[in-house]
């Protein structure tokens, strides 16, 4: 219920002034017309027009947009966004076919209620219902945020990848350039379907958060961040990447070139190519910490892929981690460039294998009825780990393989025996790091791979004995 105030010309009836200033009414606030300034509509419930014309701009009733999804609203949303007002969008569909909009700084756009989409058809298939964004280009991105400081708000709206067209590049939200430090932004309730890059989070960014966005289908990647300075991942929380099976093996739902910070909770990726790759090709993928991430249904090489990029990653940390239901070669594979790779709490049903070529690598707590582990890299912990098989190779140094199962007898290559530390495994007898040198003295400290060794007699190398872990 809507109260209307009437102030009537001074000098007439003030009988009619109460009777009107009294009169209360019903108003359908989707069919009103746009109020004149200084007036407000204030929606009863959450799910009709909660605009203000003080501080929202209509992007149809004011903006001059038609939103029927078929005429070309480019102009009337360039104007719209050129205010630097706050633009609301009704449920509708809103076609911008060659350029994007770049949001000013403080400016915001919000729709009128969250979307669902469709899981039958093309990439860029409609949404069904919300407040769409249809992006007819298939280069350049169609929101870009980039203001210095840029403290813009996105809420309940979706950009959509027009039906028929191909993007080779760009993305539907792009946030952060090369230039200005942005930040603050906040998104949530953000639906991107179909475009090259859902979200591509570049350039100087921080202390960025986004809350419940989906990246629905792709081309490239659902979630692309590549930005080093100063902390280029921001904070994702209960995020959903979707990739349709149609799409080529070599789409990754969240791919990472390169970040100084990321924080990612309850995080699903399903579909497509590559679940998330820490590849770092632009620059080091710094400290991202993923709790609670579930990758599953992909068809590329490996769900979760660490490193093997030209800079990788180094001190990242992902706990409880889920992957199954794919059909790829790997479940996880952990390349030689990335460094102190944190990975607890978890399982996998995937068919197949985990191999990990890094330094510093730590495992814990995973389980996996099927499949082996390959170890090839140094430094590597297992505590806690159940699988079939362990695979230690030639090339592998200082492994730290305590407290684990196996099912069935590890292969363990010689030459990694002389440095490692292998022990308190069911299924595998110890291996103790050996010294080959013969004691100096009596009572003489060694440290090998972290642990520390003392000779009790200098008759022969057999004379070490381990004290400590």
């Amino acid at each position: 219920m809507l109260a209307v105030r009437v102030d009537t010309p001074v000098g007439q009836s003030s009988a009619v002034t109460n009777a009107l200033a009294s009169l209360t009414t019903t108003v359908n606030v989707s069919d009103a017309a746009a109020p004149t300034s200084g007036q407000k509509l204030v929606a009863t419930s959450p799910t009709t027009a909660a605009w203000q014309s003080d501080d929202w701009l209509h992007i149809i009733k004011e903006g001059g947009c038609v939103g029927d999804g078929v005429t070309d609203d480019s102009v009337a949303w360039a104007a719209a966004v050129a205010t630097g007002r706050n633009i609301y969008i009704p449920e509708g569909y809103s076609i911008l076919t060659s350029t994007g909009v770049t949001l000013a700084q403080g400016q915001a756009i919000k729709g009128d209620s969250w979307i669902r989409v469709t899981e039958t058809g093309s990439a860029g298939r409609a949404p069904n219902g919300g407040s769409n964004i249809i992006w007819g280009a298939t280069t350049g991105n169609c929101i870009s945020i980039s203001a210095a400081f840029a403290s813009n708000y996105l809420s309940h709206i979706s950009v959509v990848q027009k039906v028929g067209t191909t993007p080779t590049s760009g993305a539907g939200i792009s946030v952060g350039d090369n230039t200005n430090r942005v930040y603050n932004v906040l998104l949530e309730n953000v639906v991107v379907n179909g475009c090259y890059n859902g979200f591509h989070i570049f350039g100087k960014v921080n202390s960025n958060v986004y809350v419940n966005c989906c990246a629905w289908t792709y081309v490239n990647a659902g979630i692309y961040i590549n930005s080093a300075v100063p902390y280029g991942g921001g904070f994702w929380m209960g995020t959903y990447v979707y990739g349709h099976s149609t799409q080529s093996i070599n789409s990754v739902g969240i791919l990472c070139d390169s970040f100084d910070t990321c924080l990612m909770a309850n995080t699903t990726i399903a579909g497509g190519g590559k679940g998330m790759w820490l590849r770092g090709n632009v620059g080091i993928c710094y400290q991202m910490t993923i709790t609670n991430l579930v990758i599953e249904n992909q068809i590329g090489n490996s769900p979760l892929q660490i490193g093997d990029g030209t800079y990788g990653s180094q001190d990242c940390i992902i706990s409880g981690l889920h992957i199954w239901d794919n059909t790829a070669t790997y479940a996880m594979v952990i390349g030689a460039q990335s460094t102190r790779t944190t990975i607890s709490v978890g399982n996998s049903s995937n068919t197949h294998n985990i191999t990990d070529s890094g330094v510093g690598t730590k495992l814990t707590d995973f389980s996996s009825s099927v499949g082996t582990i390959t170890l090839s890299g140094s430094y590597t912990k297992l505590r806690g780990v159940t699988v079939p098989n362990l695979t230690v190779s030639s090339t592998a140094t200082y492994q730290d393989i305590q407290g684990n199962t196996f099912t069935n007898a590890p292969s363990i290559n010689a030459a990694a025996w002389a440095t490692s530390i292998i022990k308190n495994n069911i299924g595998l007898a110890d291996i103790l790091t050996s010294i080959a040198a013969t004691p100096l003295y009596k009572g003489q400290l060694s440290t090998v791979a972290g642990a520390i060794y003392m000779a009790v007699a200098t008759a022969s190398s057999a004379d070490w004995k381990q004290v400590s872990n």
